[in-house]
């Protein structure tokens, strides 16, 4: 406590240090890095002026009273908002006109200037008013120095000022941004230090919006915002962090510690090859733009290695996997990785990832319809996973996705339409939703209760894949609940694994209680039991403008797709699933897989759901009751309240990790059979108690690891 209580401090006191020293700096020598910085955002700017062909187009169009055809100016839409067409053309002209000094590229930006600031298009999204319009405008000011009369000077600013210090996270990266810019463009030394440092002020840990001691990031409240949100803010903040190098703004050791762990800690988990995991999308997820989106981290990776050269090896390696020059595997990060600040578990043992998220009653999931986007995202965070080894299995699948069977979830099997704005809650109803991790392997669990439907869910991620199990699942309405093992793009054939045999699926649609497995695209699916397996393979259409109101895509979309689910039939009073996932197997592996799984179900109950890896010699367990289970070969495990257990045999005894999913107590008690000797532990006869102390604060949720010798 008084080591966190100490980093606490050391923030607050970096702002402060921060804040005084650039209120303390001279006018001069403000004005002086101020100078600086403009010549550095000017050239940057300028790198990537627009073709002359496209500057005259532009020119050639304009309408005489600066307007162009085409840019709807009435507009007043949430997203997609035509009249920003304007102000990123004024943009493109001034930087061609910084770099040729052209007259008539100068009357162009100052006619379409003028025609702006007296209209003064308004969208009916304060993002556009308050971000995007002062964005675009401080940037003209800027490049166009004394080429614009002051009056017009004045009414500009007057816009770019609508951008304000009064928002959070990437939001007010954004914002301070802006202000920035425009101290730059008038001169204003006193604009330009408090710009810096509200900018500044955000790069911290924090247990509000922004960066996590977990290293995930939030915005718009307790929501996981890997991009979108927290791209913007890695993207703009290592800008910065290069832009200011060498001046009195220059970013302290903590602020570059800060963001380098966001980073490489949190972001780079999400990033498999050049794909971003869909989970890190955000509502984002329903644009095309979604595939490929991780690319955008080399450029990030590249200005980083400039300022933290501490870490440049991984930055390179980072920005070589987005590349393609390394594998997605092949460096960066291994293991499994619980991030209790926002209910997400990812998991790459490196030939494949894969991540899981949920919510709880303390945090948000994907939120639904903000901007008339992700129309359709209702159960993105009701346990849905996306497994990936190359990063191409979800390419533009948005549109045709039967978004009641997104992997993973469990739901009813309904035509209803999906419920948009203020119907839709953002945080969870249960406070039972966790993961426990040792940081090679791990397991999530979710109490999930959504409308009617109810289940006990949880994932056991070990080296060859995962294992997932349902339990207590119920339902009150006539429909058939179902759980979707996978509907990704569909590549090649589809094997089915039935009375220890393969064969090539012969019907689009095919049902049974008799499958044991399934192969596709390099990926087994092995059944633990007899469980009603639906399989569909072949064609699947939508509409973006389905998923996303305004997508200027309107035309149908027919995919491939694979499809495999279970049915549980309607009403189910206590159904369960158990299956496996395990990627990087080649067809003629699918019927040995059935007899050396590298796994073995313990239990599957509302009560304890358990699964054991004999060859790692770990044992995964989730307590939704106090109880006990029994591990063949091994110590029986009981605990003294609901929680999260993993028990590793280790050379000279256990390795114990413990989490509780609610984090509202302070410690659990953990009973071993055997002798042990370790922190809290108190050997009772044949027996070890074990007292784990569990963090509080936001560190709460976190796994506790207890080291324990054979006594």
């Amino acid at each position: 406590m008084l080591k966190r209580l100490g980093i606490r401090i050391s923030i607050l006191l970096a702002i402060w240090v921060m804040t005084e020293g650039l209120a303390m700096a001279g006018e001069q020598d403000v004005k002086k890095d101020m100078q600086i910085i403009a010549e550095r955002l000017q050239a940057e700017w300028t790198r990537r002026t627009i073709s002359q062909a496209q500057a005259e187009n532009l020119l050639g169009t304009q309408q005489a009273d600066g307007s162009w055809p085409g840019i709807d100016y009435g507009d007043r839409a949430r997203t997609r908002w035509s009249p920003a067409g304007h102000t990123n053309r004024l943009s493109n002209l001034a930087e061609v006109y910084r770099t040729s000094k052209d007259a008539a590229v100068r009357d162009a930006v100052l006619k379409g200037l003028g025609f702006w600031v007296k209209k003064d298009p308004q969208s009916d999204n304060w993002w556009f008013n308050c971000i995007n319009t002062p964005m675009s405008l401080g940037r003209v000011l800027l490049l166009m120095g004394d080429a614009v009369p002051q009056d017009l000077i004045d009414a500009t600013a007057h816009i770019v000022r609508r951008s304000t210090f009064t928002r959070t996270g990437a939001n007010l990266t954004w914002e301070a941004g802006n202000l920035m810019v425009l101290a730059c463009a008038l001169g204003d030394a006193a604009l330009m230090r408090e710009s810096i440092g509200y900018l500044t002020r955000e790069i911290v840990i924090t247990p509000k919006e922004g960066i996590q001691v977990d290293w995930s990031f939030h915005q718009h409240g307790p929501q996981l915002y890997m991009s979108n949100y927290g791209e913007v803010f890695s993207s703009d903040n290592s800008r910065y962090a290069v832009l200011f190098a060498g001046a009195s703004f220059a970013l302290g050791d903590e602020k570059i510690a800060a963001l380098s762990g966001l980073i490489r800690e949190g972001q780079q988990w999400f990033v498999w090859g050049g794909q971003l995991d869909y989970h890190a999308l955000g509502r984002q997820i329903d644009s095309p733009g979604a595939y490929g989106r991780g690319r955008n981290f080399a450029g990030i990776s590249e200005r980083m290695m400039a300022v933290d050269a501490e870490h440049a090896e991984e930055y390179r390696n980072f920005a070589q996997r987005i590349a393609g020059i390394q594998k997605p595997g092949e460096s960066g990060p291994k293991g499994n990785r619980h991030f209790w600040r926002s209910d997400v578990m990812v998991h790459r043992p490196g030939h494949f990832h894969v991540s899981v998220r949920m919510h709880a009653t303390r945090t948000y999931a994907t939120e639904v319809r903000v901007n008339r986007e992700n129309l359709k995202g209702y159960h993105l965070s009701d346990g849905v996973y996306f497994t990936m080894q190359r990063g191409d299995e979800f390419r533009d699948i948005q549109p045709v996705w039967d978004w009641r069977k997104l992997p993973g979830m469990t739901y009813r099997d309904t035509p209803a339409p999906f419920p948009y704005g203020r119907e839709v809650k953002p945080n969870g109803n249960t406070d039972f939703v966790g993961g426990v991790s040792d940081g090679q392997v791990g397991a999530a669990a979710m109490h999930l209760v959504k409308d009617d439907v109810q289940a006990r869910k949880a994932w056991f991620f070990f080296e060859r894949g995962f294992v997932c199990l349902g339990a207590g699942i119920q339902a009150e309405k006539e429909e058939s609940v179902t759980t979707s093992v996978n509907q990704c793009l569909l590549r090649g054939e589809v094997l089915v694994l039935r009375n220890g045999k393969t064969s090539g699926l012969t019907e689009r649609r095919l049902s049974s209680q008799e499958f044991q497995g399934i192969w596709h695209d390099g990926v087994g699916y092995l059944f633990a039991g007899p469980q009603k397996v639906v399989i569909s393979a072949g064609p699947q259409t939508g509409a973006w403008t389905g998923i996303e109101e305004r997508s200027n895509r309107k035309d149908p979309v027919t995919l491939q797709v694979f499809n495999t689910y279970i049915n549980h039939g309607a009403r189910p009073a206590d159904g369960t699933y158990a299956y496996a996932v395990m990627p990087g197997v080649d067809q003629e592996a699918l019927a040995g897989l059935g007899d050396d799984p590298g796994f073995d179900v313990l239990a599957n109950e509302p009560e304890i759901q358990a699964v054991g890896f004999p060859g790692a010699g770990v044992v995964q367990v989730v307590f939704w009751t106090p109880g006990q289970v029994s591990i063949p070969n091994g110590p029986d495990v009981q605990v003294d309240a609901p929680c999260l257990v993993m028990v590793r045999k280790t050379g000279d005894g256990l390795a114990l990790s413990v989490s509780e999913p609610t984090q509202t107590l302070s410690r659990i008690q953990v009973t071993l059979g055997g002798r042990f000797a370790g922190t809290g532990a108190a050997i009772q006869g044949d027996k070890t108690v074990v007292a784990v102390d569990l963090p509080r604060e936001e560190w709460a949720g976190q796994t506790v690891q207890v080291g324990l010798k054979t006594r």
